[in-house]
């Protein structure tokens, strides 16, 4: 049986709009619900009386904060099937009106068919017809109308079970039902829902598909039905002028209660039987996730097997080299001339040994060597096999990249690694691990299982992409860019997440004593020019502002200069020019930051990526000009010279953090490092902002749509990166709980870039949050989003804030927005990295597990989700979760509603509050 689950919470409010008489009364909660789920941009009701039917509409609109435009078409005169009226019905809607909804209702005097020229074709997205109900009329109204409907059109057609009279619009139903897809309520005269458009919204239509069969659906019908009853009830107490002595009140009341009572034994055996679907539900979960586990543990095993045989191949290719130069050496004339003199060694050296053996006394040794000589396989040990350097990583760069390398090599120290650096591929590949920078400049390279390849090309010139240099970064074990654009580019060529990491350029800290203390002397030059620009000059836009330079100063142009060679000459500059190839160009980066980390001040072009980079921190040791801007690059040149700006030593430590951080994410993230000496290493970074917005720059569409909603106070985390995607997110708030703790954070708003805020800021949510506990509870956990509400998750109270309904609950699933307390960082920061249980320790199932936890959430929930993002923890796609996602909310709202019902049993003094 096909089941779809729909989420029933719009379709319950604590108050309605309710008039007498009440035939449309019942289907009230259906109204709030499909304004919910369509978010109709015009909504068109023909024949609206007292406003039963449109007020709720209008009301809907406004509790889920909708731009809808909505109209109501009448005369207000009354017609021959529901009598004649006078004045004062329109006086009392109008006045509501105005009151209420003036700002996007309007109230349209005049006959249906006059109405038609104020709406064009294709523009109305809810249409509800309930005027005159003879066949003939309804069809006019419908055929008329038709045409004005938009793609995603829903026509809504009253007292569709009304066979009494000259009514016809049951007959014409059926005509439409033939036609359309549709789906009906008989209760309150019958609603009929005709979806006219090609392209209704899914979740309406996927009610239709399954109509026949769907168990879900029948008891939604059933759920419409009766919370229409409340307001149908509610509608002929006011009919009847109800009189509200005690004994009619008791009497309601008592109804009322029994009323409950039923529902609640009804509750009772769905939760008896909701509990166990979920129980054969999450045996094949569990079965599921251990094939999962298994074929996992099969695949990383097969990995290291496929490893283990490159490296063997590796030995093997170094051993048969050492025996073929063996072999050279042996057939060599020095070789074989050199014989007796090899041999009369060898014969000294063993009379010598033997002679120290027998002045000790030591002749059971003496015996046993004399008989491994005589029986040499058999006593012969095989000798053990040890590779040179295994723990060792090599960073391989061309001579220009020479600072990129420096840099890595310093994070990788500072990680506890032995790095070397060199500028040529070694003959053997002998360590363990290899960064290749520029891997497109060099013909062999490493083996792919042990090659991380740091991709530097810009990506504005394709150039260097070659079909060659492709594979080379598929194959690898890893690829770094370290521009946003350049993930964006290797995508679209095939590479990316998870294959690529994010690692932004930085400031090598100290750097003149850094080279110093490999090998390279670098004293504080003598200024000899104002200013040195480096690179190609062969360009016609560089030249042109060299010329421009060069009459206001004293400028070197260098090229083809590298290492120490191109220090001594940067050191002797006032200013570093930094000029684009291209006028599009991304920043030149790695210039940049390798002349702030000798302390000269530099002058660039902007760049379309600058905004990347905060270089605040350096205040006016960098200064960007507009493109091409010649002036400009002249008068701040002679700014800088004038005032004599330095580099803060300060500011490049912040940037070598940085670009520290990213390296140590790669490393933990490849398992080269864990957590703890990840951790151990972020002393070099200071978290105090209490919004957190959570990304990972490799997914770029999302964190492009996280950077763009940042501002000043929202601080974008790259998000820790593991394998499994689960542990990753965990290390994440682990990370971030630490570091909060570290700066005495008290509140905090994390959110994943998944999160969507239609009506709500991060900023508004935080404020709501903080007065909710100051004001009314003490909450651990303040969540905005629950995707998996726990089945025995308990209700503890229900209150309303600023016109919110909120609920704590001692259970929460859901790491996409939540504002934590300290004492719930205190608890994040305790995650056991080593617990790799995805039963029970997923971060968001870790916090489910603790006990007495006070999650304040409300209902409906203050952000959603992004159902077509990619889920950078599973692998898939997000709307493949909303089915669980509509099930939480309708599972609080269940538990929510049915708190009030026990509250008014348990407390017989009084009936639910409206």
């Amino acid at each position: 049986m096909n089941e779809t689950y729909i989420n029933l919470a719009p379709a319950i409010q604590d108050k309605y709009y309710i008039t007498h008489p009440g035939p449309w009364a019942g289907h009230i909660p259906f109204a709030y619900w499909i304004v919910s789920v369509i978010k109709p941009k015009i909504i068109v009701e023909l024949g609206t009386y007292k406003g039963n039917s449109y007020f709720n509409f209008c009301h809907a609109v406004q509790k889920n904060y909708l731009k809808t435009k909505t109209y109501a078409i009448d005369t207000w005169n009354g017609d021959v099937q529901s009598g004649f009226y006078g004045e004062n019905i329109f006086s009392l809607v109008n006045q509501y009106n105005n009151e209420n909804f003036s700002g996007f209702s309007t109230l349209i005097r005049s006959t249906f068919d006059d109405a038609l020229g104020k709406f064009e074709d294709g523009s109305i997205d809810l249409l509800h017809i309930d005027g005159l109900h003879t066949y003939e009329s309804v069809k006019n109204d419908f055929t008329k109308w038709l045409p004005k409907m938009s793609s995603s059109g829903v026509v809504l057609l009253h007292d569709i079970a009304v066979y009494t009279g000259n009514f016809g619009v049951w007959k014409f139903f059926e005509d439409l039902k033939r036609k359309y897809p549709t789906f009906w309520f008989n209760h309150s005269n019958g609603l009929g829902v005709v979806m006219v458009g090609s392209d209704v919204n899914p979740d309406l239509y996927s009610l239709v598909s399954s109509l026949e069969n769907n168990g879900s659906w029948k008891e939604a019908t059933a759920a419409f039905s009766n919370l229409g009853k409340f307001c149908e009830l509610e509608s002929q107490k006011i009919g009847e002028g109800y009189n509200k002595n005690l004994e009619n009140t008791m009497e309601y009341k008592n109804s009322t209660v029994e009323l409950l009572r039923g529902a609640l034994t009804v509750q009772k055996n769905f939760s008896l039987a909701r509990k166990e679907l979920e129980g054969f539900k999450n045996h094949i979960n569990h079965l599921q996730r251990e094939i999962g586990r298994q074929d996992s543990e099969l695949h990383q095993k097969m990995i290291h097997i496929n490893n283990l045989n490159q490296h063997i191949e590796n030995i093997n290719g170094i051993l048969s080299q050492k025996d073929a130069d063996i072999n050279i050496y042996k057939t060599s004339t020095s070789w074989k001339f050199s014989a007796p003199l090899r041999g009369a060694g060898i014969f000294i050296r063993k009379l010598k040994t033997f002679s120290s053996l027998i002045s000790r006394g030591k002749v059971k040794l003496i015996k046993k060597i004399l008989n491994e000589k005589i029986n040499p396989i058999s006593s012969r040990k095989e000798p053990k096999q040890e590779m040179e350097n295994l723990f060792s990583i090599m960073v391989i760069a061309t001579p220009h990249t020479l600072y990129v390398a420096n840099l890595i090599a310093s994070s990788l120290t500072s990680l506890g690694f032995d790095v070397g650096v060199q500028t040529e591929m070694p003959k053997d590949f002998t360590s363990r691990l290899y960064f290749v920078v520029c891997a497109q400049m060099f013909q062999n390279l490493p083996p792919a299982d042990r090659r991380i390849c740091v991709q530097l090309e810009q990506t504005t010139m394709s150039r260097w992409f070659t079909e060659k240099y492709i594979d080379v970064l598929n194959a690898s074990l890893a690829v770094i860019e370290y521009t946003n654009s350049g993930i964006k580019f290797l995508d679209g060529m095939g590479i990316s997440y998870p294959k690529v990491y994010y690692a932004q350029i930085g400031a090598l800290p100290d750097y003149i004593n850094y080279v110093k203390n490999h090998g390279i002397q670098l004293s504080s030059e003598e200024k000899e020019y104002d200013v040195l620009f480096y690179g190609d000059a062969n360009n016609i836009r560089r030249n042109k502002i060299l010329e421009a330079v060069g009459k206001n100063f004293n400028v070197k142009v260098v090229s083809n200069l590298f290492g120490a060679d191109l220090y001594r000459e940067i050191l002797k500059a006032r200013v570093c020019l930094n000029i684009h190839y291209y006028e599009d160009s991304a920043l030149e980066s790695t210039r940049v930051f390798e002349a702030l980390s000798l302390g000269i001040p530099v002058v660039s072009e902007v760049s379309n990526d600058q905004g990347d980079y905060d270089f605040s921190q350096y205040g006016e040791s960098i200064s960007f000009v507009d493109l091409g801007d010649c002036d400009a690059i002249v008068s701040s040149i002679q700014e800088m010279i004038s005032k004599e700006v330095t580099v803060d030593p300060s500011a490049n430590r912040n940037s070598g953090g940085e670009f520290h951080f990213y390296i140590s994410r790669i490393m933990l993230a490849l398992g080269f490092i864990d957590f703890r000496r990840f951790y151990s290493q972020s002393n070099r970074t200071k978290i105090d902002s209490n919004k957190i917005v959570l990304s990972m720059p490799e997914t770029f569409e999302r964190h492009a749509f996280a950077k763009k909603r940042q501002n000043g106070e929202i601080f974008c985390f790259s998000g820790l990166r593991a394998t499994p995607g689960w542990v990753g997110a965990a290390y994440s708030f682990k990370y971030l709980a630490k570091k909060l703790l570290e700066s005495d954070c008290e509140f905090v708003l994390i959110h994943e870039d998944d999160a969507v805020f239609s009506d709500v800021t991060a900023d508004e949510i935080f404020e709501f949050a903080i007065r909710i506990y100051r004001e009314k509870c003490q909450w651990d956990v303040f969540s905005a989003f629950i995707s998996d509400l726990h089945p025995d998750a308990k209700v503890s109270s229900i209150f309303e804030f600023d016109k919110m309904e909120c609920a704590l609950i001692d259970k929460m699933v859901g790491m996409v927005c939540n504002v934590y307390s300290r004492k719930s960082l205190e608890i994040i920061a305790q995650w056991d990295e080593k617990n790799l249980d995805i039963e029970s320790n997923t971060i968001d199932r870790y916090l489910e597990n603790i006990e007495d936890l006070k999650i304040v959430t409300t209902f409906p929930f203050l952000v959603g989700h992004n159902d077509m993002a990619n889920s950078s923890m599973w692998g898939v796609k997000n709307y493949s979760m909303r089915g669980m996602i509509n099930k939480s909310q309708d599972l609080l709202f269940e538990k929510m509603w049915f708190k009030k019902i026990q509250n008014v049993v348990d407390n017989d003094d009084g009936i639910i509050n409206k």
